[in-house]
């Protein structure tokens, strides 16, 4: 303890009592040894409360002891101090003082004492204007030292959920995500004023995105090593990282649709630099993939596009008036010298409202065009024969009838059927049928050179000769039989020899619309038919005893083939996918005087002239529910369907018919399938679907056969309650080598599936078309390569447990 002064003996205590400063004595290891009187009033302790602990005792809860450590290493060196303390008296209040400390020394120069002198610090301290700038700053501010935390701002203490007290226990990494503490302590060890950009994560683990920006301090005026003391300045920027990130998401989205569309893109600034392109661009114009052109001027890529158009003007002006045109989008068709065809669009980028450049786009569409020229040719046209199709051929001949009769002109039309085709199908199969066919229709085409010749479906064909008189029509016929009785074949390895039936009606004796003379030119057929086959009749006319004659042979044959059940039913399987048998279509037949097996298409129109087909469809409803019930009662839930003439889908009383049969045989509605034509639904669609909705009322299904083949086919989806539909042959028996067939099925199929409606293969004539419709999606298949039509006897009988088709 120094009591003494070195003079003259005064009383040291006495003395320093007597100061208005605070004055501590320590010994060398900073243990208190005299504190005097001022000392007590400034800091609330008595000299005995404070003797023989260290002067920490005052600011051990306002400064980390790191900064004692520092102040002590420094004084060990022999460097008296002056610095500011904040400290706290015993009652708790905070208040600050500057602080001298000098040494002691002894004879020797070893230090032994340490003298503090304190007085109240003057105005206001570093630490006092950072806490108040701190605090008053909507940013997070916080001082670390060694990465330990000793302040801290209220909007700081906000972002990381700890207390203040919690904070400073807590390692300032702690608070940097796992994935960024590299990125963080890597800039925090620099030493010099810089940001940063992180993600902390508070004390619930809620993550934010701060930009932090750090600079060294002294923050305590301490006078100690500044680099140990850092204070950062930290910003919430997580909306504006989640905006660049949407931003980023956005052109990396933008970037790669532009990649992956089929279009090639090419965007060209205002001041004609190129600002992107797609691959699909360099591959559609040729270009070089690895050549750079983004900034250059679009002049480059330009020209060399000149020199691939098949007309490099017109390409020039239009792209010329697209570029200068501010608001307005252009598209034009170009053509390439090499054959193939773009669709080109060219349209102003803008951005909040200023034209900053142009997006042009650029599509192959060789093979769009290729197939609408094909679909727009097969709207007009027979797919197989080439020749004109049905609707096509009766708008040029109405045209024709026309031109006829404002210059009081004649012509006639002739209607051929190709005798016992059937048979070449049964036999040889329809490949060959099909071979033949396109012969018959070569053997027509150039023996009425520039005329209107017409395939109107399976074996008929029809001619319009203007100009002509009924004599020499007649004779042309002739002519055309006899040349086709000297003509055969090639067929499956086969010469065959085809006859042919004529019926001519002549324009305008015979009828002066086409639905006239049709009619008639039909009944002639049906009377070559009659009369033996390979030869040409001409309808006789109104008013000639023996157009009545043909009718009535008809009427007596139809009877007779009603009252000796010469009308029978067969039944070809229909499968699903799986080979399981998913029912029958009954198919009508007629066993003509030598035994032959007619097919609908030869007896039903002229049964419909006849105003019969009433009675022979109520005869086929019958017959079917009759095996119907038979199924039903065996425990098979296969479903037959039948086909009704167009009459029925207008006429109350088929359904009143349909439901007493029901009734009356005990049958369930739910196993019949009743099928309708395009053609025949064209008539009156209001009626039709009035008789589908009261059929499917009843529990039976509809299914909408030959589809595909009619002007609007699809349009018949939107206005009917369509069940089934049932694919066209024609599609299906070219499917594997058709690339227009495929596009067709398939795009049936893709609407069938999405408005849950049932498609049916008809025509399925071998595996590899069976495998090819599988994959396209169909569900249900028939055709002869499935099961050919047999006797309905054979459906049931002694087959309860056999299969009654191929399915392999």
């Amino acid at each position: 303890m120094i009591d003494k002064l070195p003079s003259p003996g005064l009383d040291t205590s006495t003395l320093l009592d007597q100061l208005e400063y605070s004055v501590l004595i320590t010994d060398r290891d900073g243990r208190i040894e005299y504190a005097n009187v001022a000392f007590e009033r400034a800091s609330g302790y008595s000299r005995e409360e404070v003797i023989g602990k260290t002067p920490r005792i005052l600011s051990e809860k306002t400064m980390p002891s790191e900064v004692y450590d520092d102040i002590w290493r420094r004084l060990e060196t022999g460097q008296p101090r002056r610095s500011i303390f904040p400290n706290r008296k015993k009652t708790g209040e905070f208040y600050r003082e500057d602080t001298s400390i000098s040494l002691i020394r002894d004879a020797n120069g070893e230090i032994t004492h340490y003298v503090w002198i304190a007085r109240p610090a003057e105005g206001r301290t570093t630490e006092q204007l950072f806490t108040k700038l701190a605090e008053s700053s909507p940013a997070g501010v916080y001082v670390s030292r060694n990465d330990k935390f000793f302040f801290a701002n209220e909007e700081f203490l906000r972002y990381t959920g700890y207390a203040r007290d919690e904070l400073n226990a807590t390692d300032s990494l702690a608070l940097v995500h796992p994935d960024d503490r590299d990125l963080v302590l890597a800039y925090r060890n620099g030493g010099q004023s810089q940001t940063c950009e992180y993600r902390l994560v508070d004390k619930t683990g809620h993550v934010r995105w701060v930009l932090e920006k750090l600079s060294p301090v002294d923050f305590l005026s301490l006078g100690t090593d500044q680099s140990q003391y850092m204070a950062g300045t930290v910003v919430d920027i997580s909306d504006r990282k989640e905006a660049e990130e949407k931003l980023q998401y956005a052109l990396s989205l933008y970037a790669a649709t532009v990649e992956s569309t089929a279009d090639g893109i090419i965007v060209v600034d205002t001041e004609r630099r190129i600002r992107q392109v797609n691959r699909n661009f360099r591959e559609i114009w040729r270009l070089s993939m690895g050549t750079e052109y983004q900034g250059r001027n679009s002049d480059v890529s330009f020209t060399h596009m000149l020199s691939k158009v098949k007309d490099p003007e017109a390409f020039r002006q239009w792209s010329r008036e697209a570029f200068h045109s501010e608001t307005t989008s252009a598209t034009n068709i170009v053509e390439l010298a090499d054959g193939r065809v773009l669709e080109a669009n060219s349209r102003p980028q803008v951005i909040d409202g200023a034209k900053v450049g142009r997006v042009w786009s650029f599509r192959d569409i060789t093979e769009r065009r290729e197939f609408e020229s094909a679909l727009l040719h097969m709207a007009n046209y027979d797919a197989l024969t080439g020749l004109l199709n049905r609707r096509r051929f009766q708008e040029e001949v109405e045209e024709a009838m026309l031109a006829l009769q404002a210059r009081s002109g004649n012509g006639a039309l002739l209607l051929l059927d190709a005798d016992r085709f059937k048979d070449v199908n049964d036999s040889f199969g329809h490949q060959a049928g099909d071979e033949v066919l396109a012969q018959l229709a070569a053997q027509l085409r150039s023996s009425f050179p520039k005329r209107l010749v017409s395939r109107f479906g399976g074996e008929e064909f029809a001619i319009f000769l203007p100009d002509v008189t009924i004599r020499s029509a007649r004779a042309a016929a002739a002519r055309f039989i006899s040349k086709l009785n000297r003509h055969t074949m090639a067929a499956a390895d086969s010469q065959l020899r085809v006859t042919a039936s004529i019926g001519i009606a002549g324009f305008p004796a015979h009828g002066d619309t086409f639905r006239e003379l049709f009619s008639h030119a039909d009944l002639a057929l049906y009377d070559a038919k009659f009369a033996g086959r390979n030869r040409a009749s001409v309808y006789p006319g109104p008013d000639r005893p023996q157009a009545e004659q043909i009718r009535e042979n008809w009427r007596d044959k139809f009877h007779d083939a009603l009252r000796n059940k010469r009308l029978t039913l067969v039944g070809q399987p229909v499968i699903t996918m799986e080979d399981d048998l998913r029912g029958y279509e009954l198919l009508l037949r007629l066993r003509d005087a030598d035994g032959t097996l007619l097919p609908a298409k030869d007896f039903i129109p002229i049964a419909e002239q006849m105003g019969l087909l009433k009675r022979i469809d109520e005869w086929v409803v019958l017959e079917a529910l009759t095996l119907l019930k038979r199924v039903q009662d065996q425990g098979y839930t296969w479903r037959l369907g039948i086909n009704l003439g167009g009459w029925a889908f207008g006429d109350q009383k088929m359904l009143d018919f349909l439901e007493g049969a029901f009734v009356d045989l005990g049958v369930d509605p739910s196993g019949l399938v009743v099928e309708m034509t395009e053609t025949a639904a064209v008539s009156d669609l209001r009626k039709a679907r009035t008789f589908i909705e009261s059929l499917q009322a009843l529990g039976c299904s509809f299914a909408l056969d030959d589809f595909g083949v009619g002007y609007a086919s699809f349009d018949y989806l939107k206005r009917l309650p369509v069940n089934i539909i049932k694919i066209d042959g024609s599609f299906i028996r070219d499917l594997t080598s058709s690339k227009v067939s495929q596009e067709i099925v398939a795009a049936i199929v893709h609407a069938a599936r999405n408005l849950n409606i049932v498609t049916v293969a008809e025509s399925v004539e071998n595996r590899m078309t069976f495998d090819l419709v599988r994959k396209m999606g169909v569900n249900n298949v028939q055709g002869n390569w499935i099961g050919r039509p047999r006797p309905v006897a054979q459906i049931l009988s002694g087959h309860s447990a056999e299969r009654t088709f191929r399915a392999a």
